[in-house]
């Protein structure tokens, strides 16, 4: 098979979407932006943008990594859009997830973001997830996960130590203080805890039907409230171990 770089008019839509996030890499410290996890496509190439952003760190503690991924629906960008939402937030406050560093894959399905949901035979969008997958399965902390349900409900699931299950506990709060009294009742959270040493989930289902400006700040700032809770959280344990 004949293969040929991908021409900027088979990407336009993911070049939309990032461009001033790779802007934000020139000049930021803390976040780092590459093309990788390629693969090809009726001759063309694609590839998975990520980026790698470095929370302020924390004394006398080392990184806790954690993989983010958003998951898109067709050509939807409300996932992508949340998470690159939170990239910029942090590239400003990076004290904000101080102890961390995230490794985000903003966009699961380069393809259906450029064609749709249509077009895309079965085995390649296998060979999408298998992908994905491998991100998912980077060795970290733990794993966030952004995607768009049919759902009227926003639905929180959380899985981990209790450190974890408190950040989450408090993002839902600051979330439901959120609402108005038009999505009253439009949040739901489901908390399970685990060992303290295994890797924890949180999963964030995004009701398709909300505003996209509502559901991307909404999304994001929980996860902003998520990140300093955690870090704050964490601290606090250090603290307590050391005397």
């Amino acid at each position: 098979m004949s293969k040929t770089f991908l021409h900027p008019e088979y990407r336009s839509r993911m070049r939309d979407l990032i461009q001033g996030f790779i802007e934000h890499c020139e000049f930021s410290d803390s976040l780092v932006g590459q093309i990788e996890r390629f693969f090809y496509f009726q001759g063309r190439k694609y590839g998975f943008p990520t980026f790698t952003i470095s929370g302020q760190r924390q004394p006398g503690s080392g990184a806790r990594f954690v993989n983010l991924v958003g998951v898109n629906d067709g050509d939807g960008k409300t996932a992508a859009e949340t998470l690159l939402q939170l990239i910029e937030r942090l590239a400003i406050q990076p004290h904000i997830a101080a102890g961390h560093i995230l490794r985000v894959l903003p966009v699961s399905d380069p393809l259906g973001l450029e064609l749709g949901e249509s077009g895309v035979p079965a085995e390649v969008l296998q060979i999408l997830e298998t992908q994905v997958d491998a991100f998912r399965n980077e060795p970290a902390e733990g794993l966030i996960e952004v995607h768009v349900t049919g759902d009227d409900t926003m639905r929180i699931h959380a899985q981990g130590p209790a450190t974890m299950l408190g950040a989450s506990s408090a993002a839902t709060e600051a979330l439901q203080m959120l609402q108005d009294e038009d999505f009253q009742q439009s949040v739901a959270a489901r908390l399970w805890q685990t060992e303290e040493s295994g890797p924890w989930i949180l999963n964030l289902a995004i009701p398709r039907s909300w505003p996209s400006s509502l559901a991307v700040h909404w999304t994001s700032q929980f996860l902003v409230v998520f990140l300093r809770a955690h870090a704050t959280a964490l601290r606090r344990t250090r603290s307590v171990v050391a005397q």
